[in-house]
């Protein structure tokens, strides 16, 4: 499901949810997300959630939407100054990545892009740093204990890796 930023004060949803979503925050969510899930991913200092997804069982074994994800944004504020200073601390977030992240179920990876979008106006700067957290396994139908305790690890490590950056970013800004 693609989610976009914060949702307070959104406009009212148009189209209908799909058979296998619900309504949340004017959005369409899939079923099984708990709402507590998602007002965590939402309450995170440095991230926008922007896509999470439970994972659909209907697909076949491989397939990338068999498997439940969650992707966030640094927010814009911060992503200038992690593009200056990405040499100065990459270990430290490298490390903070491993702290929070389990190697078995629950993996995390921290990327930052930087390019050029050009438009009608011309070409600008584009820089975005994501946090990609996603399942090292593969579940068996009505396998929901195991998807909430991925969802639960996930979310953990999601808000432990928002803090060690912000840790980060504040000692690299002094």
């Amino acid at each position: 499901m693609y989610l976009e930023g914060n949702f307070e004060g959104e406009e009212p949803l148009g189209a209908p949810c799909r058979g296998h979503e619900r309504k949340w925050r004017n959005r369409c969510v899939d079923k099984g997300l708990k709402d507590e899930w998602l007002e965590r991913l939402n309450e995170l200092t440095l991230f926008d959630l922007i896509s999470i997804c439970e994972g659909h069982e209907e697909e076949p074994i491989g397939h990338p939407r068999r498997l439940p994800h969650i992707n966030l944004r640094l927010r814009e504020a911060h992503i200038g100054q992690v593009v200056e200073k990405w040499n100065m601390f990459k270990a430290a977030v490298g490390s903070a990545l491993g702290e929070c992240f389990d190697a078995g179920r629950v993996r995390g990876h921290f990327e930052i892009r930087s390019g050029y979008a050009s438009d009608r106006k011309g070409s600008e700067p584009v820089e975005v740093a994501l946090l990609r957290i996603s399942a090292r396994f593969d579940m068996e139908p009505s396998s929901g204990s195991p998807k909430n305790e991925w969802f639960e690890k996930s979310i953990a490590a999601a808000e432990c890796f928002d803090k060690k950056l912000g840790r980060i970013l504040e000692a690299v800004a002094e």
